[in-house]
Order: C-alpha cells, then structure tokens, then sequence
C-alpha cells in the first residue's frame, strides 16, 4: 500500500508524463548526457528529428550535438552545430567547449573527426585543429 500511496502521491505532485514532444526527447538525452549513454542520445535525436520537433531555444540541441559526435556521426553534429550558431551566436563558447571535450575523451581523433573540426574551425573557437 505504501509502494502504491508514493506513486499516487508522485503523479498528484508532478501529474503525468507529458506527451512525446520535445521536451520528452530533451530530457532523455540530457539524462542519459549525464550518463555518458551515447548511443541512446543519438537514437532519441533521430527520433525527434525524424518526428520534426525541434526546441524554442536551440541551445537544448547540445546534448543530441554531443551524442552524435560521441557515437563517430560527426557530420550530424556539425550540422545542429551550425544550426545554433545561426540561431544563438551567444553559444559560440559553449559549443567551442563541447567540441573541445568531444576531442579530448576520443584519444587520438580519427580522420573524420579531424576533418569534421578543420571544418567548424571557423565558426568554433578551437584552438589548433590537427
């Protein structure tokens, strides 16, 4: 009874989880970001992209951004890259550091993530690109 009282009392207080909108995909991915679940962040970013959700504030596509660029999608990432830089140029020096750390965990960075950094080199601040 009061495994079943906690749930009524979580639903009363928080209600019912929301419809499969963006929200939904962001909150996903931002916890499995902090879960370091890269494959499931790629695969909820296509499946809100596929669905066309996209957020008001563009920043909430760097948890997908990071996913992709986690899981070798390289061009995926750069893409939502531009696409807040366009719409946020305030998040050049977050994104800049987002990359940063996507280059620092990948060891030595292959070819196509080198050729992928040599490409936002110009809209990034990212120091030497190799």
């Amino acid at each position: 009874l009061g495994e079943l009282t906690s749930q009524f009392d979580l639903l009363r207080i928080y209600g019912t989880e929301p419809a499969s909108q963006w929200l939904y995909y962001y909150q996903k991915a931002e916890l499995r970001r902090q879960l370091a679940q890269w494959d499931q962040i790629a695969a909820l970013g296509d499946e809100a992209r596929s669905k066309r959700y996209a957020p008001d504030d563009s920043s909430e596509w760097f948890p997908f951004i990071e996913g992709y660029a986690m899981v070798h999608r390289y061009q995926d990432a750069a893409v939502l890259t531009r696409g807040v830089l366009k719409e946020r140029p305030d998040a050049l020096v977050p994104l800049s550091l987002l990359w940063s750390r996507v280059r620092a965990r990948t060891g030595a960075p292959s070819i196509a993530l080198n050729m992928t950094l040599h490409s936002l080199s110009n809209d990034l601040a990212l120091g030497t690109v190799n």
